[in-house]
Formats: structure tokens, sequence, C-alpha cells
């Protein structure tokens, strides 16, 4: 009977994520698979998988604004596994997610089993494992992990934390030299995938303590090779990173308390230890984004962090109260306590105030306590089956329709900015999805209001955090838009904070050559000055001085920026034909046909000097010469056309 029990939960893990199978790549799946040099090597990358931090696939050893020291290559490798077989197919990925899930569903009724046997005269469906398990399985929180595809490293982690668990049961009953090889091995693998597994190595004691009758040395006995087994893994770990040169630029965005001034950060702390009970117990609104300033920096006179304060205390002096009578509640706890201090932000920062994925192995203590109390004090069957049923569909329906969001990038930006609103990266992420509808749109009235309304989100991130990803996005949102002198603003901005930074300065070069074309000369000549300030080229010298002395008429002005370009460049061909024409244009024929000889000893292949030269000729009288430079040119426009 246990078989078809198991079965019904896993097939109920599967009917809830199965909407996913349909869905792309979100968030970051590019990280963990497309753009990830080694899992895109298929089987041949699984050796610098084992053998880097797992940022270096994505970004080598270049300083980033991700923090290195990770090291989770099992996920990675089977991503890699997957690319070689089926390349990018995110169906495949969905699919494998969805099916460790159900696995991990299946091992964990297995554990609860073992520590909850049901009496016979008990029905299934109104057991402790069945009701903890089948709440575990649709609890919504879960679905960043399971919806996602890069979550698969948690999920693995967990997957092989119950493997090591059941297996060191079997261990401590038995003395089975099998089952400590094959509790070491699972929890080296759980570590491998995610080191979040770290915090089972409390969790596998506190069972021994809680659920049977060893005395705590033959506990810690048996316990021992799992803390050896852990060390193996920290060796692997040293190994890897030992050549690891990833280091984070320390901003808000990857530490969100670098500007927590006294007990700041403490108490936002604990202002989300009480969020996450929040969503335990009602998991409602959801969303992937905890970034500044979604959550608020507090004090400790803030109501809800005195509330969190006085809560927790109290659930810490029931963890110490219930460790000697053995209860259920003080092993929620522990499990708790020990699955959730790694990602608390308490011991140190996580990069982010929260996330609901470092709920999915502490969540299990929610799912057990919840089922224990439901089983132990609704003593009405029919009240107890109902319960049951209604959070059981209650969970399933949130959890269907909150996978949704993970279609594709552009569905979670619009749909968890909703609740984001106070995240610079949430708005940012919201600007970039209407930035590319207005990319696809032909309809020139749907792209100015997309247009529109990614600058009021860009605007909005800047606000709230002013990024260098936000600055330029907003000034590309504005540039795209006709407003280019908002656009070089934003720019220069960036600029100040990445000097000569390549995509900023074609960036710029865009609006000077657009505002030049739009008859906007003050906006294009301050788009030169500060092309030239950051890097001197003679294009844009050329370009500017052309504005100066064709569009503005200002031909002392355009001489001195082309002689300016000409100090740092002296032979460059353009500058010198563009110098000519201002001399010419000045009525300085003599000196115009100078530099239109010298532009063409430099680059004869040009046609434009020789028509300039032949125009000045013209001014001459000189007609035979300005003929012939004329049909030169018109050579070489031909032999140009038949290379194209």
């Amino acid at each position: 009977m246990m078989r078809s029990h198991a079965v019904l939960l896993l097939a109920l893990a599967v009917v809830i994520y199965g909407n996913t199978l349909w869905f792309g790549y979100a968030l970051d799946d590019p990280v963990v698979i497309t753009d990830n040099q080694f899992t895109v090597r298929g089987l041949s990358g699984l050796k610098d998988i084992f053998t880097h931090d797992s940022m270096v696939g994505l970004f080598g050893n270049d300083e980033r604004a991700v923090a290195g020291g990770r090291y989770r290559p099992l996920a990675l490798a089977t991503h890699a596994v997957e690319y070689q077989l089926f390349g990018a197919s995110p169906a495949v990925s969905h699919l494998v997610n969805v099916l460790c899930y159900g696995a991990t569903i299946v091992a964990l009724y297995l554990l609860l089993k073992r520590l909850f046997p049901t009496a016979e005269a008990t029905a299934w469906y109104r057991s402790v494992p069945f009701l903890a398990t089948a709440f575990f399985a649709v609890h919504p929180l879960h679905t960043e992990v399971v919806a996602n595809i890069k979550g698969r490293d948690e999920i693995l982690s967990f997957l092989f934390g119950l493997g090591a668990l059941l297996s060191w049961l079997n261990y401590l009953d038995s003395q089975s030299r099998s089952a400590i090889i094959g509790a070491s091995a699972c929890f080296i693998l759980a570590l491998l995938s995610k080191e979040s597994a770290i915090g089972l190595l409390a969790v596998a004691p506190a069972i021994g303590w809680y659920f049977t009758r060893k005395r705590p040395p033959t506990i810690l006995r048996a316990w021992l090779p799992l803390f050896t087994a852990a060390g193996v893994y920290v060796v692997l770990r040293s190994i890897a990173l030992s050549s690891a040169r990833i280091v984070a630029v320390q901003t808000v965005m990857n530490d969100p308390f670098l500007h927590a001034g006294g007990g700041q950060r403490l108490a936002t702390v604990l202002l989300t230890w009480l969020l996450y009970l929040k969503l335990l117990i009602f998991p409602h609104p959801l969303t992937h984004d905890y970034y500044p300033y979604h959550i608020q920096l507090v004090d400790f006179s803030n109501p809800a962090v005195i509330l969190s304060l006085a809560v927790h205390a109290a659930l810490v002096v029931l963890l110490i109260m219930g460790i000697r009578s053995r209860t259920i509640l003080s092993f929620c706890l522990v499990w708790y306590v020990a699955t959730f201090v790694i990602s608390s932000n308490l011991f140190f920062s996580i990069g982010a105030f929260m996330g609901e994925r470092f709920m999915y192995i502490p969540s299990v203590a929610f799912c057990l306590l919840l089922a224990w109390a439901l089983v132990r004090r609704v003593s009405h069957r029919t009240a107890l089956v109902a319960v049951s049923a209604l959070v059981i569909l209650a969970g399933s329906a949130q959890t269907f329709a909150r996978n949704f969001a993970w279609k594709d990038d552009s569905t979670l930006a619009l749909t968890d900015v909703q609740t984001s609103r106070g995240s610079a990266r949430a708005q940012l992420k919201a600007g970039l999805a209407y930035l590319d509808m207005a990319e696809k749109d032909a309809d020139t009235r749907r792209r100015k209001e997309h247009l529109a309304t990614a600058i009021d989100h860009l605007r909005e991130s800047v606000r709230i955090v002013a990024t260098f990803a936000g600055i330029t996005w907003l000034g590309f949102a504005y540039a795209q838009s006709g407003r280019y002198a908002d656009a070089l603003e934003l720019y220069e901005a960036a600029l100040r904070l990445k000097p000569a930074e390549s995509d900023i300065m074609n960036n710029v070069e865009f609006v000077a050559q657009h505002a030049t074309e739009t008859g906007n000369s003050d906006v294009a000549i301050k788009a030169y000055g500060t092309l030239i300030a950051q890097k001197p080229r003679a294009a844009w010298y050329a370009a500017l001085g052309m504005i100066y002395g064709r569009d503005l008429g200002d031909l002392a002005k355009a001489e001195e920026t082309l002689v300016q370009g000409l100090s740092n460049e002296p032979d460059d061909a353009s500058l010198i034909n563009r110098l000519g024409i201002i001399y010419a244009m000045s009525g300085r024929t003599t000196d115009a046909l100078e530099r239109f000889e010298r532009s063409i000893a430099l680059d004869p292949t040009n046609s434009e000097p020789y028509r300039n030269e032949a125009m000045a000729l013209h001014q001459l009288g000189r007609i035979a010469e300005a003929e012939s430079l004329e049909r030169k040119a018109a050579q070489l426009d031909e032999a140009v056309d038949r290379s194209r």
C-alpha cells in the first residue's frame, strides 16, 4: 500500500508542475545553460565544471558584480548532459526538474514514514507522513525552485540529502557498512549540488535523538562519517576554488546591507524572518525579487521588528524546552533553524534581503508541524480530511497559477514588478521587457506606448538605486524615443561610473549622429565633446568639425576643431579632407587643394577627396584637371559597387 501512496504523491507533484513543461528559459536559467561556456560544451565541459567555481563558466576569471565562491558542479553537470543530448531544450530541462521534484516528494514520504510509523487502524490519508508530504508538495513557496530550471541545484541538494538521511537511519539501526557508505556518498552529492544541504548535518543527529532510543554517544559515532563526508566536500571545494579570482564589486545590489547604519542590519534581518514565517503560513503575494528596496531598511523601533524578536525568542524557548522531552514541536524547530541559518543573513550577507527559494528545505518543518497538529488536535475524522483537503487544494491551485509567472523573462518581470514595486531590479527588468516589446512591435503607436512605459519603469529603478545598468538602459530608452538630450545626460553619468566603457561610447555616438541628422546641433556638439574627452578619435573630430562648419557656419570653430584632431592624428586622411572642405568654404582654395591632395596621397581609394578637389579646380577654371579627377572618383565608386 505504501507504494501506491508514494505514487499518488508523485503524481500530485507532477500534475501541479506539469504546466511548466511548455515554458522557456527565465531569470538565471541562461546563467547555467545557454550562457555558460562549460555547459554548452556538453560532456567535454564536465571536467571544467567539476574543477572551477560555478560562476567561471559564465564570467571567466573577470571581476564581476556577482561574488564567486560557489561550487555546485553536480547541477551544472546535469545541464551539460542535457545539452549534449538535446541541445538548448527548455522543455527537457523543465521535465527533469519536475521528475526530480517528484522523486524528492517520494523520498520525503519514505523518511517521514520511518519517523512516524502509522498504526494499521489509521487511514493513510489521515497519517502524518502522507499529509506532511502532500503539504510540502503543494506549498506555493517552492515554485521558484521547481519552475525555474536553475533551481535544480536546490532540488538535487535536498533529494540527495534525503537519501543521506534515509541511509544514515539504516546505519543507525543496523551498523551496515553499505548503509553508511551510501549515506556519506549521498551527502557529498547533496553538497556538490548546493551548499545549503550542510544544514542537514545537524538534522541527522536530531533525528537520532528525537525519534530513536539510541544513546547520544551512539548517535555521535554514527554521525561522524557524515561529518567526514562534509569535510571531503570542503576539500574538493577548496581545490576547485583555489585558482578562482572572481571578486564582487561591492554595491547595494549584491549587499543590500551595505549602507545599513547602527542596528539597521540586524533589525532588517529580523523583519525578513517574520516575513518568512508569514509566507510559510500565508504564501501570498509571491515574487522572485527581494532586492533593494522591496524591503526597506528598518531599525529596532519598528513594531514588526519587535514582534519578530518576541516570536523568535519564544520559538527558541520552545525548542530548548522540548529537547529533553523530545517534542515534535522542538524537532521541527531544530529542522527549521538548522536548514535556514545558512541563508538567514545572520552571519553573512546572501546578496539579497531574502528569497523564497531559501525556504525550500526549511519548509519541511512547517509542513510537518501542520500535519502533526491537525492529526493530533482535530479529533473528528471528517473534519480532519476536509481541512487537509482544503489545504492541499488551495496550495495546488496557487502553485499551478504561480507557475505561469515563470513562462519566460518578460512574463516574470511584468508579473513580479506588481509585487516588488520598491525593487530597483524589478523595475529595471520590467523596463527591459517593455523595451523588448517596443523593438518587436511594428506599429508606431504601440511602439511609442511601450517606450513610454519602459521609461516609467526605468526611471523608477534609477530613483530607487542608481545602478549602472539602470542609468544605461534609461538612457537607451530616451535615445530610442528621440529624447537625445536626456539620453546624453544619463550616458555621461554612466561614463563617470565606468570611463570609456565601449557600449556606452557607442550609445553616445548614436546620440551624436541622430542629433546631427535631426538638426539638434547643441546636443550633437555636446555628445561628440563627451566622446572626445573620453577617448579622442579622428572620426569624432571630423564629425564635430562639420557640424560647426556645415550646419552652424562657424568656419573658425570648425577649423580649430579639425586642427586639434590633426594634432592627435596628423596623418588621418578623413580629417585632412574635412579641413580642406572648411578651407574651400572659407575661400582659401589653394589651402584646400593642398589638403585634398594630401588626403588622396594618404588614402587613394576614397573617392570623396577627388570630388572635393575637382570642385575646387572648377572654381579656379582648371576644367580639364577637374574632369580628370571626377572620372577617377567615378572609377573608384564603380570598383566599390562591384566589390559589394
